[in-house]
């Protein structure tokens, strides 16, 4: 059963508004990652930002850890790692593929959305009951 812990509530919402931002805007999305397109070395406030925001994620990680939600140990991979996995499902947005699947599955993309971050959430539930 899904426990209702502030910081993996928190987290579930980040990745979800990190897909819907890819969503709603492709564009800005894309060019936050190419750096052909946003030229860092030209304008390095854009690593700044990207720092800054990946900061959010960092501390969102930490208070889920302390409050038991993740593991302690080894922060830097599990933010990573749920990056990753919010990065993946916003790729596979902006170039068409996830609501193809979504529309596949029955569903819409938002739903998928937020299905797929609760699965590595209650993934983690899981792990947290076994220990």
């Amino acid at each position: 059963m899904a426990r209702d812990i502030p910081g993996r509530t928190a987290l579930i919402a980040m990745a979800d508004g990190y897909v819907d931002f890819a969503r709603d805007h492709p564009a800005y999305f894309r060019i936050m990652f190419r750096p052909e397109l946003s030229q860092p070395d030209k304008h390095p406030d854009t690593e700044a930002a990207g720092d800054a925001a990946y900061a959010v994620l960092v501390a969102a990680v930490a208070a889920a850890a302390d409050s038991g939600f993740l593991p302690a140990t080894d922060t830097e991979t599990t933010t990573l790692a749920w990056w990753s996995l919010a990065h993946g499902m916003a790729s596979l947005t902006v170039d068409g593929k996830f609501a193809l699947r979504a529309t596949q599955s029955g569903t819409t993309p938002e739903a998928l959305t937020d299905r797929i971050t609760r699965i590595f959430a209650e993934l983690i539930d899981r792990r947290s009951t076994d220990d």
